[in-house]
């Protein structure tokens, strides 16, 4: 397995506050526990955390984040990331790619009832009171089935705070990232 280690160690701790990391590896093993992780505002990958102790706990103080957890998540765990973020509200958004098998997914759906379906077009969201004028906006959505019949489950939280587009701005600069590296690398390959 590769991992990607400590790649915030050689910043300044306050100084970073958004990182956008694009790795085609299958895990990242980014330190969730340095003064460099806990100064960031925003942070996005499009890979995997291990395991649910290794980001989960840690990322609470990011205003926006987007990460996958590897090793397989249920019920309560995505229950306690609602929670969790209850307690939050100055977050803004959340989209945590997780793996679930199907009896835990049946499970959670019929907890906070949105029984979204792979291939859903409009997904249900479900609202969750933080006082009697803020939300916390909640969206479990079935993405695709595994080899290993596991199912990829997105799951989206938007705080009171939220504001469109900014996740998909995000994304959009890891999807160029990893353009710009396979170029340059069939360039230096070839």
């Amino acid at each position: 397995m590769t991992t990607v280690m400590n790649s915030l160690d050689h910043f300044v701790p306050g100084m970073l506050k958004t990182v956008v990391l694009a790795y085609d590896g299958y895990s990242i093993s980014l330190a969730t526990d340095t003064d460099q992780w806990n100064g960031l505002e925003e942070f996005y990958t499009n890979s995997c955390f291990p395991d649910f102790p290794s980001v989960w706990p840690r990322s609470l103080h990011l205003k926006i984040a987007g990460f996958g957890i590897r090793e397989p998540v249920d019920k309560d765990e995505v229950i306690r990331m609602k929670n969790d973020l209850l307690q939050h509200p100055e977050i803004r958004e959340r989209q945590i790619t997780v793996f679930m098998t199907e009896d835990e997914l049946d499970l959670l759906n019929d907890t906070i009832g949105t029984y979204n379906i792979l291939g859903t077009e409009n997904p249900i969201w479900k609202r969750f009171p933080y006082n009697e004028t803020k939300h916390l906006m909640m969206c479990v959505r079935p993405m695709r089935v595994l080899e290993d019949d596991d199912i990829e489950v997105n799951v989206l939280f938007r705080g009171p705070n939220y504001q469109d587009g900014e996740m998909a701005k995000a994304i959009e600069e890891t999807e160029k990232m990893v353009k710009w590296r396979n170029e340059i690398s069939e360039k230096f390959s070839g």
